[in-house]
């Protein structure tokens, strides 16, 4: 088999397999209503401790105007709100609900479930060679 056909075959085994996981993981929340745009931001919103919009734009690499329509979004699903800055009446915060930070909890196991599951197929030695080639690589 031609080594980029089999690397690929790779991936996407490896891609279902951290996809499983994390549905697994996600079936005991109450999280149906939420697309993997809206975990990414969750955690990235997480993540960041309360950003402005300017800081997830920044983070995600968006536009204000895209981060703005998301986050509204999340807003009426209810897993974040806006707080306006004591300082600047311009600039609002964005925060996790407690609805908000129990998905983002449930996220965060989600990946410590995916790395568990690596790790635990390797040796110690070999997952320092794979963090060396994904660093490489990201």
């Amino acid at each position: 088999m031609d080594k980029s056909v089999f690397l690929l075959t790779v991936f996407q085994d490896l891609s279902s397999k951290i996809h499983e996981i994390k549905e697994q993981a996600f079936r005991r929340s109450d999280c149906q209503d939420l697309s993997v745009a809206n975990l990414h931001y969750i955690d990235v919103i997480s993540t960041l401790h309360n950003p402005t919009f300017v800081e997830l734009a920044k983070k995600l690499g968006l536009s204000k105007p895209s981060v703005t329509i998301m986050v509204n979004k999340l807003l009426e699903k209810g897993y974040v709100q806006k707080t306006r800055s004591p300082d600047d009446g311009r600039v609002f915060y964005i925060t996790l609900t407690a609805k908000g930070r129990k998905i983002a909890t449930s996220y965060h196991e989600a990946q410590q479930k995916v790395v568990e599951y690596i790790s635990s197929k390797l040796t110690p030695k070999d997952v320092e060679t794979l963090i060396v080639l994904l660093t490489k690589i990201s």
